[in-house]
């Protein structure tokens, strides 16, 4: 797993989800988790992909 991946399924478990695995959708990434899907850039150079991944977080447990 790369090191970008293993990021993400951190930020996930950090905010509070329950991270399965991480799907490629062309120029971007889907992550699986119990509570629902997440997508987010499929890049690592996107500097904000982790806070908007969170705020996506918030929105799908409540």
């Amino acid at each position: 797993m790369k090191k970008y991946h293993r990021e993400l399924m951190r930020a996930c478990a950090e905010a509070g989800l329950h991270p399965r695995k991480i799907v490629h959708r062309k120029k971007h990434l889907c992550i699986i988790c119990e509570e629902g899907p997440l997508f987010c850039s499929g890049t690592p150079s996107d500097w904000r992909t982790i806070r908007n991944m969170k705020s996506q977080a918030r929105r799908l447990l409540f």
